[in-house]
């Protein structure tokens, strides 16, 4: 028995055999654990197999001659290995492997035959947010080409997924090919393209397949002389083109005798409503139609950009937002220049500045006027914690200094504003209130919000930036009879109700460590239920069970400190309570 350490952890390893021999040429190697069983037998050492496989791959598809010297014919190995127990591998060399279960790798190889043989199977991957189930990977070789595939019953990445997900293609005569296809849970064909790949002269050329383009169920047209020409300082796009219906996707070099023109993009009447499906989402309602150039020149040295963006109707989570228009330029190394609106449903927002990257942390200059937005259009914006939102926002913004630490200035004034905020049920209203933005601070001067009977909770104080703690607070708030929460259980089952407070708050210190004094006043009307769960009869099975672990077995354990297990941590370090709760005896608390 020994153990494996990494950092302050040890993996226990009941028993590793390890047997390497060379005889007559042929190297062989054995590698027997729990962890992982392996096996290498062949006329290659192991440290040339890369140049070996580079060189083998050299022969379909020019690779600028790489690969080993030596006796081609002479060359041949086959080769095992399986993962038993793949812990040690997530929890030191792959932190960010959340699961992978046992897995095998084999294969063969003979070059004087050209004949390769190798498989990968790997049941259950997840890392990170990808998850991949029945993963299996085949290349195979003859003496006129190499095919490989690559398929998995399901891929999973955020919230996108998709079934039978597929790659496969050939490489023979300087042409890669491959077509990718993607499926839903009824095994529609959801995406689907094809493309080759072609290596001349130290030169690149890649064709789109003009004969199958899918993109979310839909077929699109691809023009058949499309190519795009690159490596060697050359970039030439000739005709890139899908379209359907009315919507176009283009990308067209110009012509002239440079190797690398200037590049134009163009998208007509591309309609975004199919994007949230595409991506997994099916629950947004998201609408608009995109109109767009972009033109890219000196693509290999200080690149200049132009681009002009609309997006007209624009609808988020069901909210109609209007018409928006972005312009950007880079006429110079370090400067973009902006240009943005918003226009329509009664909105009207304007925006104008640069952003610099040079000298270090870069400079920004933005000036934004809020001349008028609806709090409606919005809504969507919420993801459904404020509903019923109505009234106006509008104002004006500056945002100036370096990239690292910028400052904000300027106002904002909500104009007989209302909504509801889901979690309470409690419909608030703002009659006439201004937030003001200070170069460290954000001030709240009697900022009032009122509930539904126009009983009044009132702000007053700054939020400071610090440069140490990031934010400082400096905030009271005041309320008489204000109705913090009016539920039922159809809003909330553990707690539900109406509660109605007069309140004395004070916010002092700062995010990593704020000091919170209060007095609170539970007042008449007040009905508040809370209900406790009942106690899992499993849990109460197994009370009396003791079971003792021996820590001092340092070969058999795994120990981690803190530190090291990786988790988001917050830069809060504590919380500073002091409160004062009053409660009139006509409330009703179950």
């Amino acid at each position: 028995d020994f153990a494996l350490k990494h950092g302050m952890a040890e993996y226990a390893v009941d028993s590793l055999v390890l047997v390497a021999a060379a005889r007559d040429g042929i190297s062989r190697l054995t590698i027997t654990s729990d962890i992982l069983s392996a096996s290498y037998s062949g006329s290659v050492a192991i440290t040339d197999l890369p140049a070996v496989f580079a060189g083998h791959v050299d022969r379909y598809f020019d690779l600028r001659h790489l690969g080993a010297e030596g006796d081609a014919e002479a060359r041949r190995f086959e080769f095992f290995v399986t993962l038993h127990d793949p812990r040690l591998l997530a929890e030191v060399f792959v932190p960010g492997l959340r699961d992978l279960s046992p897995s095998t790798v084999r294969g063969s190889y003979s070059d004087g035959d050209r004949l390769l043989e190798v498989r990968v199977d790997v049941p259950r991957l997840h890392y990170g947010s990808i998850e991949v189930d029945s993963l299996l990977v085949r290349v195979t070789s003859d003496k006129n080409s190499i095919g490989y595939g690559v398929r998995a019953s399901r891929l999973a990445l955020g919230s996108f997924e998709s079934f039978a997900p597929e790659i496969r293609g050939f490489v023979e005569g300087n042409v890669l090919s491959a077509d990718i296809a993607a499926h839903d849970e009824e095994m529609n064909v959801a995406f689907a393209l094809g493309g080759r790949l072609t290596s001349a002269d130290d030169v690149y050329t890649f064709m789109l397949g003009s004969d199958r383009l899918v993109i979310n169920y839909e077929p699109w047209k691809v023009s058949e002389d499309n190519h795009v020409r690159f490596g060697g300082g050359v970039l030439f796009v000739n005709n890139l083109m899908i379209h359907r219906a009315d919507a176009v996707v283009a990308v067209q070099s110009d012509e002239g005798d440079e190797i690398a023109p200037p590049v134009g993009i163009s998208i007509k009447e591309f309609d975004i409503s199919s994007v949230p499906r595409m991506l997994g989402n099916q629950d947004l309602e998201l609408a608009g139609i995109v109109n767009a150039t972009v033109r890219l020149s000196e693509v290999f040295g200080e690149t200049k950009a132009a681009a002009d963006v609309s997006l007209r109707e624009f609808v988020f989570g069901g909210c109609a937002v209007g018409d928006i228009a972005v312009k950007v330029s880079r006429e110079s190394a370090d400067r973009y220049d902006l240009e943005a609106s918003l226009a329509g449903h009664g909105n009207h927002l304007y925006a104008s500045g640069y952003v610099s990257t040079g000298d270090g942390a870069g400079e920004i200059d933005l000036a934004v006027e809020i001349r008028n937005i609806e709090l409606a259009s919005l809504e969507g914006f919420a993801m459904g914690e404020l509903t019923d939102m109505s009234g106006r926002v509008n104002g004006a913004l500056a945002i100036a200094g370096s990239a690292d630490d910028p400052s904000m200035s300027g106002t904002i004034v909500f104009s007989d504003a209302s909504f509801r905020a889901a979690r309470l049920n409690s419909h608030l209203r703002l009659a006439d209130e201004a937030i003001t933005f200070g170069r460290n601070a954000i001030a709240f001067r009697d900022f009032t919000i009122l509930d539904e009977a126009g009983n009044r909770a009132v702000i007053e104080g700054s939020i400071y930036a610090d440069e140490f703690s990031g934010h400082a607070f400096a905030l009271d708030i005041r309320s008489t009879d204000f109705m913090l929460m009016n539920t039922t259980r159809r809003h909330n089952d553990q707690f539900y109700g109406r509660i109605i407070i007069d309140s004395e708050i004070s916010v002092r210190g700062d995010r990593n460590r704020p000091a919170i004094k209060a007095t609170l006043g539970f007042r008449n009307g007040t009905e508040l239920t809370v209900v406790v769960p009942e106690r899992d009869p499993t849990l109460a099975a197994r009370e009396g069970i003791v079971e003792f672990a021996r820590m001092d077995d340092e070969g058999k354990s795994i120990r981690m400190p803190e530190d090291e297990f990786g988790g988001t941590r917050s830069a809060l370090q504590g919380i500073e309570v002091a409160a004062n709760i009053e409660v009139d005896r006509r409330t009703n608390v179950l």
